[in-house]
């Protein structure tokens, strides 16, 4: 069996609970990861483009591949002027801990690139990314992104 290598503007189609898909493209693969940028809600597997294309989850995921090398992940297209759509450089973001604070976190936490360049995040970033509640995770393996993507698909919100 020849095993499929996902690259980057590729778009893929992962399974969601309602029999439809979630969308996204790979926008880039680095020592974080594969990250994947996501369109909102799902849909049936249809072609998508840079005119015609659902809503965008403001902030990429990072997750793997290895699910796409056994077929559950499907890669339905690739087109890389999907990638303007979405941050160049997806960061991966870190809490500032209270009881051990880190200088170099801001004060609601921090965004870095894969070239290890920090931000702070506003007060307002940290409750959208879900820092300020602890439920953000920074990586996902490629099963438990599916569990993640279908619970939020199971109370309501937006994928």
């Amino acid at each position: 069996m020849k095993k499929i290598s996902a690259k980057v503007g590729d778009i893929v189609a992962i399974p969601a609970k309602n029999g439809e898909y979630f969308i996204a493209v790979i926008l880039v693969k680095n020592p974080f990861g594969v990250a994947y940028g996501f369109f909102k809600g799902t849909s049936g597997i249809k072609p998508i483009s840079i005119d015609l294309h659902p809503p965008v989850e403001p902030h990429p995921i990072y997750s793997g591949d290895p699910s796409m090398a056994h077929g559950r992940w499907k890669i339905i297209g690739h087109d890389e002027r999907l990638l303007s759509l979405f941050p160049a450089d997806p960061e991966i973001y870190h809490y500032q801990h209270k009881d051990k604070p880190n200088p170099d976190i801001g004060p609601y936490g921090s965004g870095e690139t894969a070239s290890g360049k920090l931000r702070p995040l506003t007060k307002e970033e940290a409750e959208e990314l879900g820092l300020a509640s602890g439920e953000y995770r920074q990586t996902y393996l490629p099963e438990l992104l599916e569990e993640h993507l279908n619970a939020k698909l199971g109370d309501g919100k937006e994928s």
